[in-house]
């Protein structure tokens, strides 16, 4: 089940990478609309688990429910939205959107494995570790994850709206030079 739920994540988010660009492209996506949007899905998710409530962007009632009936839960609701959320996807195509040379989105993708292989490890241990922190320290790291996951999606948020502001007031000083120009 484990490694149904790590491929099923690597495949998703892979493919999330490797489709980024003609998603955006068809969709007329620009990178910072879907880096600000992303902050935004980040944000909320972190404030979701900050307040140690089961997030309704992780799974649906209806995949929890179907969870429970099929034994096999690696693929929905573990790998698919659990570890290649839109949190995880967000952030895989922001990224790969940065990534300017074929060095840089390799890197990316070799994140993806080191991530998905630290996630791996990290689920392999977690039954004994649950039992450890029981559910207060559950609780509690949770909750400083939500806060680390909200600063990023802020981060995102800024990060976009800065480069539009840059390319808008790139956009006004070439319109302010055609028109000095015209003017003559």
């Amino acid at each position: 089940m484990l490694r149904r739920a790590i491929l099923t994540a690597f495949v998703v988010l892979a493919g999330f990478g490797l489709l980024g660009s003609w998603i955006f492209s068809v969709f007329g996506i620009t990178t910072e609309a879907f880096r600000i949007t992303g902050g935004i899905i980040l944000f909320g998710i972190g404030l979701e688990m900050l307040q140690a409530r089961r997030s309704r962007t992780r799974s649906t009632r209806e995949e929890e429910e179907e969870s429970r009936a099929v034994d096999d839960v690696g693929v929905v609701p573990l790998g698919i939205p659990l570890l290649a959320g839109p949190g995880a996807i967000t952030t895989v195509l922001t990224l790969l959107a940065q990534a300017r040379t074929p060095a840089a989105q390799a890197t990316v993708y070799g994140v993806i494995v080191a991530v998905l292989l630290a996630a791996w490890l990290l689920l392999h241990v977690a039954p004994a570790v649950a039992r450890k922190l029981r559910l207060t320290g559950m609780h509690a790291i949770e909750r400083v994850m939500g806060l680390i996951v909200m600063v990023i999606g802020v981060q995102f948020v800024i990060d976009g709206v800065q480069e539009v502001v840059v390319q808008t007031a790139a956009r006004v000083g070439r319109m302010r030079t055609v028109l000095i120009y015209q003017r003559r």
